[in-house]
């Protein structure tokens, strides 16, 4: 920003979504034409007859405005540890975009993007018309599925569901308790939504919350040593050894050791 009065006290505003972040939608095609406007749509038209349908879903994404939609996605579907389906767009099919008013690449841009698996099919009214093999019929394979979602190469958000007997997605009844208005089913975790970070409010809090008690801990240790000069060789050992893993992961387990070691050698300050 140019450093004129005029430029003053000007500032962007934007919608903070990181709630979203963590949620996947995991539908079927039928749905998708459902919900959307055209010819295909839930105000006063029925859906066309569709011979088969395949899986869709849909994740979210923050980042730059250009970022979120020129990013490299490719996401794939999981079946007992095998892969059985992919869907690589070559950009973000964006079908919810948020970004600053802004004439800089603002970093608080979100995108919800779908993702549409061709290969995999819920139902098939004509399975004699392509060849065996061409799809992947989860209708004959119900279980547990996952899909696993890349961003630039990097893995960014992966989702668990399970497909029933009854050609359906087994529904998790988020939608219905909450009266959003959509046959999608709801994954309220997406359990890699930005590489290192805990998923879940409860989780991402206590994951923040120990990160940050684990630095003031390490902040006043490393305070204690430099006015006394030495601290207890072991608890020195330790915190030469784990405290960058520590505070970059975020363990409970080794948190609390950090606890003891600093209950034994000082009171903790804030940094």
């Amino acid at each position: 920003m140019v450093d004129l009065p005029k430029f003053k006290n000007n500032f962007v505003y934007y919608v903070n979504y990181d709630w979203v972040l963590p949620i996947a939608y995991v539908y079927d095609e039928w749905i998708y034409n459902w919900e959307y406007g055209g010819a295909l749509n839930r105000y006063g038209t029925t859906v066309p007859e569709m011979s088969r349908s395949h899986l869709m879903a849909a994740f979210s994404f923050r980042g730059t405005n250009k970022s979120v939609i020129y990013s490299k996605y490719a996401a794939y579907l999981y079946y007992k540890g095998q892969m059985v389906a992919e869907a690589v767009p070559e950009s973000a099919v964006c079908e919810v975009l948020n970004t600053p008013e802004t004439n800089q690449d603002s970093t608080n841009a979100y995108c919800r993007s779908v993702f549409t698996f061709s290969k995999a099919i819920l139902w098939d009214k004509e399975p004699t018309v392509m060849a065996p093999g061409f799809y992947y019929e989860m209708y004959k394979n119900p279980g547990e599925y996952e899909i696993k979602v890349l961003q630039n190469g990097k893995l960014a958000r992966t989702a668990k569901f399970t497909f029933g007997s009854d050609y359906k997605i087994v529904d998790t009844g988020i939608a219905k308790q909450n009266n959003l208005g959509t046959g999608r089913v709801v994954i309220p975790r997406a359990d890699r939504w930005r590489a290192g970070w805990a998923v879940g409010p409860q989780r991402l809090q206590n994951g923040r919350l120990l990160q940050q008690s684990l630095k003031r801990v390490h902040c006043s240790v490393t305070r204690n040593h430099a006015r006394r000069g030495k601290l207890s060789s072991r608890v020195k050992t330790m915190f030469a050894c784990a405290s960058k893993w520590v505070l970059r992961r975020g363990s409970l387990s080794l948190g609390l050791l950090f606890t003891v070691g600093l209950i034994a050698c000082s009171k903790p300050e804030t940094c």
